[in-house]
């Protein structure tokens, strides 16, 4: 059992290690090369939209993915997701596929997932009214009708260094997470920008809701 401390705050970051109050994204093939170099570090693990081959992840990749996700400091799948922007460099068809692993995956092993969503509501949604884990919409910028959208399937949104603040205003504040992502801001000037929306997210609010995010899995 993963000890998940009450100080982790950051959610979803790219900055390198070690961060003692983040959960650091990594794809499997980086992560093989650092898990064990920072001892403590807890990780997300998973193969971004972008780095989909068009013709869907191999089998190796597969393999790879579920041979580093069950490691006891990888707290959380992800990032993963579907990105309609990207449709040029890889297929909707190739995207959903890789995603239905990443989800099967977090369920086998009851991780959170870790979601890059972009313009992709209409496929996403369906998925995850039924997912079984604990999702959190990274980086979310979207307006409140499609905050609305998530929050009613049940996620949590992370909100980094920009956001909507018209979203986050009519987050639940249970269900309201921070992170880094690739800011050079520190996480606590990111929850400083969201207390000027809210004055009741506080870095407390923000530690609890993550803890519970992460202890679901344990």
């Amino acid at each position: 059992m993963t000890d998940i401390s009450p100080g982790i705050l950051d959610i979803h970051t790219h900055l390198p290690a070690p961060r003692p109050d983040g959960v650091i994204a990594a794809s499997p093939d980086e992560l093989r090369g650092l898990y064990e170099q920072f001892p403590k570090q807890l990780w997300a693990v998973g193969y971004h939209p972008w780095e989909i081959p068009s013709a869907g992840l191999t089998e190796m990749q597969l393999q790879t993915l579920t041979e580093v996700a069950g490691l006891p400091r990888v707290v959380a799948i992800g990032e993963t997701g579907i990105d309609k922007a990207r449709l040029e460099d890889v297929p909707l068809f190739a995207q959903i596929n890789a995603f239905n692993r990443h989800m099967e995956l977090a369920r086998s092993l009851a991780k959170p997932l870790i979601l890059h969503a972009v313009k992709a509501q209409d496929v996403l949604i369906p998925m995850l009214r039924d997912c079984g884990v604990p999702v959190v919409i990274h980086g979310f910028r979207q307006k409140p009708s499609i905050a609305d959208m998530y929050l009613n399937a049940g996620c949590y949104l992370s909100y980094g260094a920009q956001f909507n603040a018209d979203s986050v205003a009519v987050t639940p504040a249970d269900r309201l997470l921070a992170e880094t992502d690739c800011s050079d801001l520190t996480i606590e000037a990111v929850i400083g920008q969201l207390r000027a929306v809210r004055p009741d997210i506080t870095t407390d609010t923000i530690a609890v809701n993550t803890a519970r995010l992460l202890r679901q899995q344990l």
